[in-house]
């Protein structure tokens, strides 16, 4: 009887085991450890060729971008031409506005820790022109502002043109 009356004391007793959460947790690190192979230490070494490549690629963008948009402001008199780049200055002053910077600047900045907008900064410095403001999207939407006035401008001066039946040669 000795024995029976012990047996329920001892099944009352918890018994040590580990908990739940803790199994779970250690589960969780044993998935999130991935065995080391050949084609992670090669992706490692290639990342910063990769990142590199990456923000040069946005940085070629930008640069297309730039120079077909002045292509087409100086040698096209097409009105619907010139609606468009004006539609993609509007579309980039809009990002400025709401994200506080320019998409493809905040890329290159990412990917190259520098952007097109720094260089144009140190070089303007460069010249003795300093803005008063460190804002990086009050400058940037001053110069998206200017260009779309001079598209503006000459839309208005073709229409004008037009109108009065000039021939632009």
């Amino acid at each position: 009887m000795e024995k029976e009356q012990e047996k329920p004391e001892e099944q009352g007793k918890p018994e040590e085991q580990e908990k739940p959460e803790e199994n779970e947790q250690k589960e969780v690190e044993e998935k999130n450890v991935l065995p080391r192979n050949i084609i992670r230490e090669y992706a490692k070494s290639f990342s910063p060729f990769l990142k590199k490549s990456i923000g040069h690629y946005y940085l070629f963008i930008h640069h297309i971008i730039i120079s077909v948009g002045c292509f087409v402001f100086f040698f096209s008199n097409r009105i619907f031409y010139l609606s468009v780049l004006l539609n993609m200055i509007i579309l980039d002053c809009m990002s400025i506005v709401f994200i506080h910077d320019c998409p493809l600047t905040m890329l290159e900045k990412k990917y190259l820790d520098n952007s097109l907008v720094e260089a144009r900064q140190k070089s303007f410095k460069d010249m003795g022109i300093v803005y008063e403001c460190d804002h990086e999207y009050e400058k940037q939407l001053e110069l998206l502002i200017n260009l779309w006035s001079f598209i503006a401008l000459k839309i208005f001066y073709i229409i004008i043109m037009d109108m009065t039946n000039i021939k632009l040669v």
